[in-house]
């Protein structure tokens, strides 16, 4: 459970899609560094300036309903961030049950310090 960050490509972009994004890789498949996996337990997030903008993000998020997922530009540092709030993951949950009978989650202890994104599992089932 985490939110992902995307540097990127036109810092003035505000789109909620479409956002042209810095190159992930380079020539021989190197990472770039330029996106990332942030996980809402927080003691697990070393990087300062990312943990920066997190915050931002999560003052200011917006709410794609088609996508249903929330998203924040940080335009200073030029980070997109998408992620899927507790509100978001049930009606997502209980989606995915009918299309193919279950879920599963990757690791509890990424979740914040209230399981609210495990909890909103839990409800969908």
């Amino acid at each position: 459970m985490y939110a992902k960050w995307f540097t990127l490509a036109d810092k003035t972009c505000s789109k909620a899609v479409g956002c042209p994004l810095q190159a992930m890789e380079g020539p021989q498949g190197e990472d770039l560094g330029n996106s990332g996996a942030y996980t809402f337990n927080l003691a697990l997030n070393l990087n300062a300036t990312i943990s920066a903008s997190w915050k931002l993000a999560m003052a200011g998020m917006k709410h794609d309903a088609t996508a249903n997922s929330d998203y924040f530009i940080d335009n200073d540092l030029g980070i997109y961030w998408t992620w899927m709030d507790s509100k978001s993951i049930e009606p997502a949950a209980k989606k995915a049950i009918a299309k193919i009978g279950g879920l599963m989650t990757w690791s509890v202890g990424q979740d914040d310090e209230t399981y609210s994104h495990y909890k909103a599992l839990q409800a969908a089932l």
